[in-house]
């Protein structure tokens, strides 16, 4: 099976990976998926050097589906390359955290916008997008209303 991240719906999204071998074993960093010379990379700089690493070795870090709040991205079925934000979590039958989540419009250096999509999905279909500082400010507040909505309709 191919790398989940050489989808081509993910290509050029940055997300929070864990490097399973190499000499940057167990480092957590951050890679965008890329096409050079017709084929899919993993690209990581280590001090201004480019590598291409090995999909063996390049695993995607799974967001905690209790505390995430910042973007993340559907990586796995039909929804792959949704962009969105976390708006609860609950525990499925078997235990496990399901994410309550909403599907937003997001562009760098501009508020993401809700497009009105709910979705539930378990962490290992989820990635945690790098952000820059400047769009988590502009977004800090976004999910509140939406939250503090949720917690009122389910606690009763």
């Amino acid at each position: 099976m191919e790398h989940v991240l050489f989808d081509p719906r993910l290509l050029g999204i940055k997300l929070k990976v864990k490097f399973m071998g190499g000499a940057h074993e167990n480092k957590e960093t951050d890679i965008a998926s890329s096409i050079v010379d017709g084929r899919p990379v993993l690209p990581f700089t280590f001090y201004k050097t480019r590598i291409n690493y090995p999909p063996k070795w390049v695993s995607v870090v799974p967001p905690n589906p209790m505390r995430d709040e910042g973007l993340l991205v559907i990586i796995k079925g039909e929804h792959c390359s949704k962009l969105i934000h976390r708006v609860h979590f609950q525990y499925g039958s078997d235990n496990i955290p399901i994410a309550d989540l909403t599907v937003v419009h997001h562009s760098g250096g501009a508020k993401d916008s809700l497009t009105g999509e709910q979705l539930e999905l378990t962490a290992d279909d989820l990635g945690s997008v790098a952000e820059a500082p400047s769009d988590k400010a502009l977004n800090r507040d976004l999910m509140t209303a939406l939250r503090t909505k949720y917690r009122k309709i389910h606690a009763k």
